[in-house]
C-alpha cells in the first residue's frame, strides 16, 4: 500500500486543516480523533502479519496516545457543553 503525501481530495495546507479540526466542537474532534486511532491500529495488525514486528509497536503506541488524547478531548467537552 502506498501512502499519499497530502490528503486525498483536500487542497488545504496541514496548517488549515489543523485549525479546522481545532475550531471543531470538542465533541466532533473526539470522533475524528477516534477514528485516526482506529486507522493506525488497523495499520498496525496488518504490519504484524506481514512480517513487521517494529512498525506494527510503534503504530499502536500511536493508536493508544491518539485514544488518550481522546478520552482528554472528551473530558472538556463534557466542561464546555454547557456553554455552547
Amino acid at each position: 500500500m502506498k501512502h499519499p503525501r497530502s490528503v486525498e481530495n483536500y487542497n488545504g495546507t496541514f496548517e488549515e486543516l489543523a485549525n479546522g479540526i481545532g475550531n471543531m466542537s470538542y465533541d466532533q474532534v473526539a470522533v475524528f480523533l477516534d477514528e485516526l486511532a482506529k486507522d493506525f491500529k488497523n495499520q498496525a495488525e496488518a504490519d504484524i502479519k506481514r512480517g513487521r514486528p517494529q512498525l506494527a509497536i510503534e503504530l499502536f503506541k500511536a493508536s493508544f496516545s491518539i485514544e488518550e488524547t481522546s478520552l482528554k478531548i472528551k473530558k472538556a467537552w463534557q466542561i464546555s457543553k454547557p456553554y455552547m
